[in-house]
């Protein structure tokens, strides 16, 4: 097994954060308790892997708060893609079988029942499962939960007559058969905390000097696991041979600016800059989006949390994007660009404003929009759009305009709002007209005769700014 970087292959990591439990305690079946901590980890390791430059735009995804089926479905989409390196985070409650020999990964809707039932959880051996197959060329799996340091005893005594789980390397946050705390709502857990600032150092971190790393800073800071017990990370078989050793970070990733008439990241850049200069401007939110911008006036942005020395620049606000699925990668690759663009940077060469992509479905986020705003501020167990969409967003990015609608004409019946929905003047992006539809499809459609200049020529007189690629 040779050194390996991955930088120019196509690349995926699928981090799973679960901050928010359907069930916990003193329900008897629920989990031990929230874990608000999680939400840092979450994104500050999503920033720290754009910024490390091994990961191009689209190739990070972050759950917030997955059900098994939600986080199974997303980790074979990575297996499936990942032609480079997989690198899989989890973050959450797990715990083992009695034995010791399984860890389950629990998930958002995870009980615990009598007779060591476990629904909501997903056990580890299968995930391991899922990524030996994968097509990816290595496999780095980081785990910060309990019991942790499980996983290296699971993948031992995993079967894999191929020998394919040897491209799999783990990275630990607990030594085996410890708890570690659960952290508060204001830091990432230390164990992510000190990951991120090692990936974030610059230069080329390799799997073995974060691992290195990130052990000696969490001995010096004398962090604790459960009944007093040191937190020691650990890792799968160290120290790694040199030749084996998997490139996480590169330095900072510069992306360089669009193409000339490429109107997808312009149209958004001048969208996230006029968000970005409102917020500074009156102390509130505005939530700017495709087909339409939300304010809100109950602080639906946030600053970046300090996880170390912020050296001479100050935090930079925090703008978060919320879109439909489909169009998560292209409105991530924009965003990533604007964060870089000197339309985003001061002069001094820091950074004005941070960018979170997050996206949902447009069924729930028509529903928080329209008509239980007020719970994004004071969530509940049975409503709770922080914990099924992500955080309040400041830019909204629909699929089409109907969803814009359906929200007006939801919020329209309402009496208690605490979001207002003004529509941007015009679309940032359109979508593509069809042509032309192979004959193979049986789509019963008469064709036309007219040639595709001439069908250009119509296009063009619909409408004058379309554009034909």
């Amino acid at each position: 097994m040779s050194r390996f970087d991955p930088r120019g292959k196509a690349n995926r990591a699928l981090l799973a954060g679960v901050s928010e439990y359907d069930h916990v305690a003193p329900d008897p079946q629920g989990v031990n308790g929230q874990l608000p901590a999680v939400r840092h980890n979450r994104t500050s390791l999503e920033d720290a892997l754009h910024r490390g430059g091994v990961f191009g735009a689209g190739e990070v995804r972050a759950l917030a708060s997955p059900t098994p089926d939600d986080f199974t479905g997303a980790l074979r989409r990575a297996c499936r893609e990942a032609r480079g390196l997989l690198l899989l985070y989890f973050a959450g409650h797990a715990v083992t079988s009695t034995s010791g020999s399984e860890l389950h990964l629990q998930m958002r809707t995870a009980r615990v029942l009598l007779g060591h039932g476990l629904p909501g959880s997903v056990r580890f051996s299968e995930v391991l499962g899922e990524l030996a197959e994968s097509h990816a060329e290595r496999v780095v799996v980081i785990l910060d939960c309990c019991y942790a340091g499980n996983a290296a005893g699971i993948w031992h005594h995993l079967d894999d007559p191929k020998r394919r789980k040897h491209k799999i390397q783990l990275l630990m946050s607990v030594q085996p058969n410890r708890c570690i705390l659960g952290g508060d709502a204001d830091a990432a857990t230390p164990f992510t905390r000190e990951l991120t600032a090692v990936l974030d150092e610059g230069g080329d971190v390799w799997l073995s000097r974060l691992y290195a790393a990130v052990k000696e800073r969490m001995a010096a800071a004398k962090y604790k696991a459960e009944d007093d017990d040191p937190q020691r990370p650990q890792a799968l078989a160290p120290p790694w041979d040199p030749e084996a050793d998997v490139l996480l970070a590169a330095g900072p990733a510069v992306l360089p600016p669009p193409p000339p008439g490429v109107s997808w990241p312009r149209r958004l850049w001048e969208l996230l800059t006029r968000a970005r200069k409102a917020v500074t401007g009156s102390g509130r939110t505005t939530l700017a989006a495709l087909l339409a911008l939300l304010a809100t006036g109950a602080g639906g942005y946030g600053i970046l949390a300090l996880t170390g020395d912020p050296g001479p620049c100050a935090p930079p606000l925090e703008l978060r994007v919320l879109t439909d699925p489909d169009l998560e990668p292209p409105v991530r690759a924009a965003a990533d660009a604007y964060v870089t663009s000197d339309a985003n940077t001061t002069g001094d060469g820091c950074r004005r404003s941070g960018v979170t992509v997050n996206s949902a479905g447009a069924a729930a986020v028509v529903t928080a929009l329209g008509k239980r705003t007020d719970s994004w501020q004071q969530p509940r167990e049975d409503d709770n759009p922080q914990r099924d969409i992500g955080p309040q967003p400041d830019v909204w990015i629909p699929a089409t305009r109907a969803d814009l609608d359906r929200v007006n004409m939801a919020a329209a019946r309402e009496d208690r709002l605490f979001a207002r929905l003004e529509a941007a003047a015009e679309p940032i992006a359109y979508s593509p007209v069809v042509l032309a539809v192979p004959k193979a499809l049986g789509a019963g459609l008469e064709p036309t005769g007219r040639s595709l200049s001439q069908l250009r020529t119509d296009l063009e007189r619909v409408d004058g700014k379309a554009e034909l690629h």
